[in-house]
């Protein structure tokens, strides 16, 4: 959801020394998008480690301006570590007002602007995978989303009517997910859960005919990619507060999302695919 302004604050600051404060995992690929001059990484110290807090202090105290694109109780310990001084200077966007002055700091306006990611390709037949295909991402986060999850047994319907007009389906997610029913119920399909680096769903996204999926993080690269997709909500979260942005996006919203039949989506993803065959 930031990548948007990535490319905003890279565009405003074009002569500048762009930094992003990240963790670990996403150091790679932010590197790839091509916004930054240097990518650090977050340590998250704790506050009996006090040489790595210093550190951090120095850091945040080597820099003219922080725009805090997630203004939540660490950040906000981030902005105390810094000190009173005016410099840096701590902003956040304009629709995070409240917690800006709750963090003391400067709201501003900054609209996204649509970043360029056509530099993020990706090898498809190294994953076994060629088109045409669709990309079916039936994850959220297993810790805290479970509502967000729509049933694996009806990507698996989905799956077998992709096969069926033609389009192999391309089942992407995590590590720890267990997408077994889909491939066992639909063997055209390819399961890459594990297996895929974010920077890979770009290039994935970018050439498929379209992406189904949960409110995930993949369908917001999806999106960006202009790769058109469906995403399906739960009624917990509104779409035009927090779906995802691009040209060709459309949504559906059940409460429970359980109670979304496979044949409302075969339904909506049927314009979207070929001739049956």
């Amino acid at each position: 959801m930031s990548i948007p302004l990535f490319a905003a604050i890279r565009k405003q600051h074009q002569d500048d020394q762009v930094i992003l404060l990240t963790t670990g995992p996403y150091k790679q690929f932010a590197e790839r998008l091509g916004f930054f001059d240097e990518v650090w990484i977050d340590p998250r110290p704790r506050l009996y480690q006090f040489g790595a807090l210093w550190a951090l202090r120095q850091r945040l105290l080597s820099v003219e301006k922080i725009y805090n694109l997630q203004p939540v109780e660490r950040t906000r310990y981030y902005r105390l570590l810094s000190g009173p001084g005016a410099s840096p200077e701590w902003l956040c966007m304009a629709w995070e007002q409240e917690k800006c002055q709750w963090a003391s700091h400067r709201a501003v306006h900054l609209d996204g602007i649509p970043p360029d990611l056509s530099h993020i390709d990706i090898n498809l037949a190294a994953f076994g995978i060629s088109a045409p295909f669709a990309m079916l991402v039936p994850g959220s986060s297993q810790r805290h989303a479970h509502y967000k999850r729509w049933p694996v047994a009806n990507y698996a319907e989905v799956a077998q009517y992709l096969a069926a007009r033609g389009l192999q389906p391309v089942v992407v997610g995590g590590g720890d997910e267990n997408y077994t029913m889909i491939v066992e119920r639909c063997p055209a399909a390819r399961d890459l859960s594990g297996k895929t680096e974010i920077a890979d769903l770009i290039g994935i996204a970018r050439v498929a005919a379209f992406a189904l999926g949960n409110d995930t993080g993949p369908m917001h690269l999806a999106a960006l990619c202009g790769c058109p997709l469906v995403a399906l909500f739960s009624g917990q979260h509104d779409p035009a507060l927090v779906g995802a942005r691009g040209p060709r996006y459309t949504h559906i919203v059940r409460a429970p999302l359980a109670g979304l039949s496979s044949q409302e989506v075969i339904t909506a993803i049927s314009p979207l695919c070929p001739e049956e065959v």
